[in-house]
């Protein structure tokens, strides 16, 4: 099993928002190790989704954090996320 040590210093709107997504995904609820790991756990894997996103659109195989940050704040960008349906029959 491969391991790796992260850490990070937020601050301003960053820690904020950090602390509103910890409390929106209940990982507030987890010691503070678990939600950590947890969090990143969870980082990472949007990380790759949104890389391949932005591949899939700009036409680059590896984009940079620039072009990431851009594509992320690009106004006119949409994500089509899957819709959760109940079916009730």
């Amino acid at each position: 099993m491969n391991t790796k040590r992260i850490s990070a210093e937020l601050s301003g709107d960053t820690a904020i928002k950090h602390g509103i997504l910890l409390t929106t995904t209940r990982l507030d609820k987890e010691s503070k190790k678990d939600a950590d790991s947890k969090f990143c756990e969870l980082s990472v894997l949007c990380v790759e989704k949104i890389t391949q996103m932005c591949s899939n659109a700009s036409g680059v195989q590896y984009p940079s954090y620039d072009q990431l940050l851009q594509f992320l704040t690009d106004k006119e960008t949409v994500v089509d996320l899957p819709q959760h349906t109940t079916d009730k029959t």
